[in-house]
């Protein structure tokens, strides 16, 4: 899994703005999907499992987080 982004200022990216929250993007292999789904909240879990979703690289899902932010995960291999 990748744990660090060498760029020094991520606003260059276009992702971040001062006057916009964050949000999470995972990228995971296939493998550490299963790994982080067992860590996961249940409510992620069961979002998971009711869309079906399969972790095959090029495939992305949004899960809701704190105060109605979405999240992604995003699978690669």
């Amino acid at each position: 899994m990748m744990s660090s982004f060498p760029l020094t200022d991520p606003s260059r990216l276009g992702l971040v703005t001062d006057d916009a929250p964050s949000r999470t993007l995972r990228l995971l292999t296939a493998d550490s999907f299963d790994d982080w789904l067992k860590t996961a909240s249940a409510e992620a879990r069961a979002l998971v499992e009711a869309s079906s979703f399969a972790a095959k690289s090029g495939r992305a899902i949004l899960l809701p987080g704190e105060g109605g932010s979405a999240h992604a995960i995003g699978i690669f291999d």
